[in-house]
């Protein structure tokens, strides 16, 4: 095998001893330094001619294609669209995250329709827009990077689209509470802004009754004024604005539930829960949340965790012991009906096989020079790694030194020889099981 620079023309042979394999590691080159190659067969009788040249191919360390986001899931819906979010992917592949891609499926059909620019998105949330109102749908999304797009994480269950309904509320400052006063002659400019879905309704009164022919009101599509000029006597009195939409007023009520509850993360000790925010919180602002749990072997709901956000963790579980959770929103009224996660939690690390990620079966050094081999090391809890040499512990020496990280293992061997040849195992292992990769070789070969 022969390899050439980009910005030369000189070949040079690759390897030194005959190759068998279809494959061959090339070593020694320059990070960041583009190359090609071709292979020349051999027999008994010669040398054949050389193959076409590769393409270009710039030296660099290896990279994988991203993993799937975390936790995707519905922020907004209106009768014709869906808007989702999603979390980073708990691994890059090595690779910059280039953007996102979304995908949608009619849920009685399986032919996924990307829905985003095939280069992907740059945030983490998009509104899937031109859906037909009531129609259930599946939603997927993919991580991109420079290797490709990665695996797809997909909505929990199905969505469909249908106008939300927001209550309306008043932003009322607060000087305006105690009271406007003005000397006779004068004008008034009275602006609260508002919200609500759909657009609410508005209404002023004045002590309960209409307001007078010189009060001019204008509405906009959040917020409203209320002007008079040349103040006297007669306008003086109680001034009230009534907000409401046809499906809602602001009159409080507690929140409705929920939405869908998901576990994120469960270990020994703690419990993490993410949740929907209830469709309606009552017209009156949520308060917050409170996570209850309820031991296996007893009938009493207890509060486990409270928190502001539509997510938290519990902590001081009893390992092994399986648990229920339910979520419930308060607001100023109240509590809203729990609602519960799906199924019930025991506390235990969340466990992964061993995986260990090589790409080749064969790796050669001179005589002479130095290598360093690294590779990706998966599992939960984290795999305790060993190395061993035609099936003996590899001795670690002066020359030859193992590194371990949480997330990778690497060999390095320093001025290699003959005594370096060998077939090299790896050993992943953890309370889920172990992986063992013993196909790693390093061939010694002669300086020329």
């Amino acid at each position: 095998m022969y390899t050439g620079m980009a910005s030369g023309i000189k070949w040079t042979r690759c390897n030194r001893q005959k190759v068998t394999d279809l494959s061959f590691r090339v070593t020694g080159l320059t990070t960041g330094h583009e190359y090609e190659f071709r292979v020349v067969a051999e027999n008994v009788v010669g040398v054949g001619e050389p193959s076409l040249p590769s393409s270009y191919y710039k030296a660099c360390d290896p990279k994988y294609k991203p993993g799937a986001p975390a936790y995707v899931h519905v922020i907004d819906s209106t009768k014709s669209s869906l808007t989702v979010s999603w979390g980073k992917p708990l691994s890059d592949g090595g690779s910059t995250i280039q953007g996102y891609i979304v995908e949608v499926c009619k849920a009685e059909e399986e032919e996924w329709t990307m829905v985003t620019p095939p280069t992907g998105l740059r945030v983490n949330k998009y509104e899937v827009t031109k859906l037909t109102e009531g129609q259930e749908y599946n939603i997927r999304v993919c991580a991109l990077n420079k290797l490709g797009v990665g695996e797809p994480a997909a909505l929990s269950g199905t969505a469909k689209p249908e106008e939300r309904v927001d209550p309306p509320q008043i932003h009322l400052d607060s000087e305006l509470r105690k009271g406007i006063t003005l000397k006779a002659g004068g004008s008034v400019r009275i602006h609260i802004p508002f919200k609500g879905r759909p657009t609410p309704e508005i209404k002023w009164t004045k002590d309960e009754g209409d307001l007078t022919e010189k009060a001019v009101v204008e509405k906009a599509l959040n917020f409203t004024q209320l002007s008079i000029d040349s103040c006297d006597r007669s306008d003086s009195g109680k001034y009230t604005l009534t907000v409401e939409t046809k499906t809602a007023s602001k009159a409080s009520e507690v929140p409705l539930p929920v939405g869908k509850v998901f576990l994120t993360d469960v270990t020994k000790a703690t419990v993490s829960l993410a949740w929907e925010k209830p469709e309606h919180d009552g017209g009156s602002r949520i308060g917050g949340y409170l996570i209850e749990m309820l031991p296996k072997g007893t009938d009493k709901w207890g509060v486990a965790a409270n928190t502001k956000t539509c997510e938290g963790t519990v902590k001081g579980l009893t390992a092994g012991t399986e648990y229920l959770f339910r979520i419930i929103a308060h607001n100023e009224k109240g509590k809203s009906e729990p609602k519960a996660l799906a199924a019930p939690v025991i506390a235990s690390d969340m466990t992964m096989e061993p995986s260990i990620k090589m790409q080749f079966n064969t790796y050669s050094v001179l005589a002479g020079k130095d290598i360093k081999l690294e590779f990706p090391v998966l599992g939960r809890p984290k795999p305790k790694v060993t190395w061993t040499k035609d099936g003996q512990t590899l001795k670690v020496t002066s020359r030859v030194n193992v590194a371990n990280t949480p997330e990778t293992t690497a060999i390095q061997i320093t001025e290699a020889c003959k005594e370096d040849f060998g077939k090299y195992t790896i050993t992943a292992t953890n309370t889920a099981g172990h992986q063992a990769e013993d196909w790693c070789r390093v061939p010694v070969q002669n300086c020329c």
